[in-house]
């Protein structure tokens, strides 16, 4: 994050993105690696990674306590990060079928 609050640049690219929020929604992955993923996207701090991320919230992973556990911990962070969160997630809502 800059300091005035509004996102940086994008690191990765736009294929990266979307391996790496792959690799975060896999349901036969395992959940340290949901986790790390997911992590990997809240820190990139762009637009772009917050799209990609919410994607976790599409899949059921094996494992219904870590899939709770790993959504409830998603939620969290989405609400840490608070105004900037609430675009992408107005977003996701509107255009996805599966909540």
């Amino acid at each position: 994050m800059t300091w005035l609050g509004i996102f940086r640049k994008r690191s990765l690219s736009a294929d990266k993105l979307q391996k790496i929020a792959k690799l975060a929604s896999d349901p036969f992955a395992q959940s340290d690696v949901r986790m790390s993923e997911m992590q990997r996207l809240l820190d990139e701090d762009h637009v772009d990674a917050l799209h990609a991320v919410l994607k976790r919230f599409r899949t059921t992973a094996e494992g219904t306590i870590a899939d709770e556990d790993e959504k409830a911990w998603l939620a969290g962070q989405l609400e840490k990060i608070g105004e900037k969160a609430v675009v992408p997630i107005e977003e996701y809502i509107r255009k996805e079928e599966k909540l």
